[in-house]
């Protein structure tokens, strides 16, 4: 809806575009409702869906900066809007092939999708805390990360394969990493760090080191839908109340 117009060189202002995108949105939602109409699509279904759409979005990234940001500004516009046009819906239609034939759970498939953010994040951090110059080299550092979010997925398919993961207590890991990041956010004001590294590695710490303890806390625990929702609510409304 938003790149059609644009690809076709239709007036972005005008009647005819913004006709073309609400025709374009409302019959995308009625064609989609028709076509998951008889299927079976739980959350982690879903969520491996919606992780693969945005990794295929993101792969325009690596691509560009394996060409070079200044070429990139060399090459029409149009070509990138029919890349993104092309790779998200595909990458989303593999994603889903990919959730059958690795026979994931709900509670897996909510674990993987979950894991490629994580597996970007600290690979982002780790590539800045070894080399020196930062995000300056773009070339090496932005495929690395994307690779990264993609290797730290295909891992995790690993780990939980033979394991049982209801959806909760996927939620509850993911409540556990978000966690970690507040108490990182309340350490860093108590300690009053200011050295760039160890604050980068006292979140890597709190992110991940929270993630791994929520699952072995509830390692031999199937939560049952809706208890890892409380548990969220309940540990919100702590930090409220204080």
């Amino acid at each position: 809806g938003i790149g059609i117009p644009y690809v076709l060189d239709f007036d972005d202002e005008g009647a005819v575009s913004t006709g073309f995108r609400l025709i374009t949105f409302g019959a995308s939602f009625y064609g989609m409702y028709n076509y998951t109409a008889n299927m079976e699509i739980p959350y982690g279904r879903f969520q491996f869906q919606l992780s693969g759409a945005q990794l295929g979005g993101a792969s325009i990234l690596p691509i560009m900066a394996v060409i070079g940001w200044d070429n990139v500004e060399k090459i029409n516009p149009r070509a990138w809007w029919i890349y993104e046009m092309i790779a998200i819906p595909m990458s989303l239609k593999f994603a889903d092939k990919l959730y059958y034939k690795w026979h994931l759970t709900n509670g897996q498939a909510s674990l993987v999708s979950a894991s490629t953010n994580l597996g970007a994040i600290n690979t982002g951090f780790l590539l800045n805390l070894i080399y020196e110059e930062g995000w300056e080299d773009g070339t090496i550092y932005v495929p690395l990360t994307y690779l990264g979010a993609i290797g730290t997925g295909y891992l995790t398919k690993n780990y939980v394969s033979n394991q049982s993961y209801t959806e909760d207590d996927a939620v509850f890991i993911e409540i556990s990493s978000i966690v970690g990041f507040t108490n990182f956010i309340f350490l860093g004001n108590l300690l009053e760090i200011e050295e760039e590294k160890i604050t980068q590695l006292l979140l890597l710490a709190s992110v991940n080191g929270f993630t791994y303890l929520a699952d072995k806390i509830n390692k031999n625990n199937d939560l049952k839908r809706g208890q890892a929702r409380i548990i969220g609510l309940g540990t919100f409304a702590s930090l409220m109340a204080w």
